[in-house]
């Protein structure tokens, strides 16, 4: 994640294992920030590549111009958040990393200042977790309860229930991150 949201960024590896792995990149990364790993990445695929969630570990300068990046590979167990009310999800979650663009569709609240809310371009997202109602995912962007929204896959194919869907929930990723994790239930 950089400061405006997702960035992608390549780099070369170095040493990979079960936990994590090393890998040289152009930018430094912040201890403890989020970041998703496709590995082994091939550049020219078309179809979308499983992205495994990890964590920076380590980052320090290789040279004038290279860091060095050890990120921790995060458990694939489903992320106990504090919900702004109870959680009413009907179905299990599974922990899948999928890259989305959201678009706001209309607000629970309006900004006195320009009269709206929404925003004049697409959130690039990454989600943590989903399930047959919804999904939760982490966002630099600011959400409101109730607000609409509609989902696309990176292809500009719709995600269930032809892609709308409403904030259900918000909450802090953790105390030193910029970012929120939002939870969104599917509108049909």
């Amino acid at each position: 994640m950089g400061p405006f949201g997702l960035e992608t960024g390549f780099g070369s590896t170095l040493n990979a294992g079960r936990a994590g792995m090393l890998l040289i990149s152009a930018r430094a990364r912040t201890i403890g920030s989020r970041v998703w790993i496709t590995f082994p990445c091939e550049a020219g695929a078309v179809s979308v590549e499983p992205e495994t969630p990890a964590r920076v570990a380590r980052c320090s300068a290789e040279g004038a111009t290279l860091f060095a990046i050890g990120v921790e590979f995060v458990e694939r167990a489903p992320a106990e958040i504090e919900c702004l009310y109870p959680d009413r999800r009907r179905f299990q979650r599974a922990p899948l990393a999928l890259y989305l663009r959201i678009v706001q569709t209309k607000s629970a609240r309006t900004n006195s200042a320009s009269g709206s809310s929404l925003a004049l371009w697409p959130d690039e997202v990454m989600t943590i977790d989903l399930s047959q109602s919804g999904l939760l995912f982490c966002s630099t962007r600011v959400y409101f309860l109730r607000q609409g929204l509609s989902i696309t896959l990176s292809d500009g194919c719709w995600v269930a229930g032809g892609g709308n869907a409403r904030v259900v929930r918000i909450a802090e990723e953790d105390f030193s991150s910029p970012l929120l994790r939002v939870g969104v239930d599917f509108v049909h």
